[in-house]
């Protein structure tokens, strides 16, 4: 529809004034009725009658449009029903295309699924197989390591029976040595008491004699004085119930 259309004229006007034109050409037909006319209603009868006619030329232009715009819209209507037929037929294909391709993409991906299956079964009974006979390798060195050491632990249980044995002998030969030496230990513990008391009786003797002989005691205490200036004391480390070493006489 153009753009450039005038706005079409209310028929009630238009039919008022069609009509007031002919009452005023019926006025003018009439000679008692006419007035009498002056150039200037010559001119404005002129303008009129060329008004009307510009009316009707327009009125049919207006008519004309109209059935043009009606037959321009039909054939629009109809224009536009056939596009969306032929989009909704296109559209239609369009998906059924589309949904051959996904199936056939999906018989693709299934079949591509199918051999890789089979691919992933064939490498994992290769590495089953692989790992069986690795382990029937394993379970056989592991039952020969295990004869070898059920071999090496019976030699050593026998070692250990025969170090058992020999610490035993040791043993008993330790305990009889100890009391061996305790016995020894006491024999001489009690040749040294035996020993202690016999000097100790000297001793006690000595100094009776010595109570009784000053003379013989200065020369013994001299004599002693002379042995701690060049060779110590020899004691067994007993004092007296005086508080004097015991002094071993040669």
């Amino acid at each position: 529809m153009s753009t450039t259309q005038k706005p079409k004229k209310d028929l009630a006007a238009y039919i008022k004034e069609k009509r007031d034109k002919e009452e005023l050409l019926k006025k003018e037909s009439d000679p008692a009725t006419r007035p009498r006319k002056t150039l200037a209603d010559y001119i404005k009868e002129k303008k009129e009658a060329q008004n009307a006619v510009e009316l009707e030329e327009e009125k049919r232009r207006e008519e004309r449009k109209q059935l043009e715009d009606e037959e321009r819209k039909k054939l629009e209507d109809e224009e536009r029903k056939k596009l969306e037929e032929r989009k909704r037929i296109e559209d239609e294909e369009r998906i059924k295309e589309a949904e051959r391709k996904r199936r056939l993409e999906e018989l693709e991906e299934e079949k591509r699924r199918e051999e890789r299956k089979q691919l992933e079964d064939e490498e994992r009974k290769k590495l089953e197989d692989e790992e069986r006979k690795k382990l029937e390798e394993r379970k056989r060195i592991e039952d020969e390591e295990r004869k070898r050491e059920a071999e090496r632990e019976k030699e050593r249980e026998a070692e250990r029976k025969k170090k058992l044995e020999e610490e035993k002998k040791r043993h008993e030969q330790n305990e009889k040595a100890r009391k061996l030496d305790e016995e020894r230990r006491d024999k001489e513990e009690k040749e040294r008491i035996h020993r202690e008391k016999e000097e100790d009786e000297k001793i006690r003797q000595i100094r009776e004699n010595l109570a009784k002989n000053p003379t013989k005691r200065n020369y013994l205490e001299e004599r002693k004085k002379e042995f701690e200036k060049f060779h110590g004391w020899l004691t067994n480390g007993r004092k007296d119930d005086f508080g004097e070493a015991k002094i071993i006489l040669f």
